[in-house]
């Protein structure tokens, strides 16, 4: 579960359930609302398809928690609607956590030895993938974020306001979707269309 993809906040669980935690969205992608996406007189049915990586790997335990924050920020835009079933346009979405498992685990153990009087900080980096395909063509966009995660007695290292750690990588995906449907737009892809003409009989 995503929900327990950081390492080193395990760690700390492990040994004190009362250590607290605080995570923070990095604000390199954290630049643009959805102010930024224009919705379509209609909805463009997509199927979708996300996949969840550790350090490149495949971590399938996740792809549920991670498709539920995808269908949450598509949702929130207006510019698609799911239908796995015949739609014509196919949207895969890949998420790689990339984070250092041992440095992370070796920082969390201090801080609960401590009992959070020396806080750490846990980043988990993360690179997200989207891909759109649509007769044969493919238009294919990655994305580098980051959510901090602070254990114990630490400052946080961005002026973002604190949330949990489910809400931060929520937010997370938010901003790469925010930033692909931008993109394609920008390429005249998933854009304003007009309403079909009607059958003259």
């Amino acid at each position: 579960m995503i929900r327990k993809s950081l390492v080193g906040l395990l760690a700390v669980c492990a040994l004190s359930g009362c250590i607290s935690t605080k995570s923070y969205v990095d604000t390199r992608m954290h630049d643009l609302t959805w102010t930024a996406v224009q919705k379509p007189a209609q909805a463009h049915t997509v199927k979708l398809d996300v996949e969840f990586y550790r350090n490149g790997e495949r971590y399938p335990r996740a792809d549920k928690v991670a498709r539920g924050a995808v269908e949450r920020a598509l949702g929130k835009s207006g510019v698609v609607t799911l239908d796995d079933g015949s739609a014509p346009t196919a949207l895969q979405v890949k998420l790689d956590n990339i984070a250092d498992l041992g440095k992370a685990a070796g920082s969390g153990f201090v801080t609960g030895l401590t009992f959070g009087g020396k806080g750490s900080v846990i980043t988990d980096g993360y690179k997200i993938t989207i891909a759109m395909t649509r007769d044969g063509k493919v238009v294919e966009k990655s994305y580098e974020h980051a959510l901090h995660t602070t254990i114990g007695n630490a400052d946080p290292v961005t002026q973002a306001a604190p949330v949990t750690p489910v809400q931060g990588f929520d937010q997370v995906v938010e901003d790469a979707v925010i930033h692909f449907l931008r993109d394609a737009q920008s390429e005249g892809l998933l854009v304003l269309r007009l309403q079909p003409r009607p059958t003259l009989g």
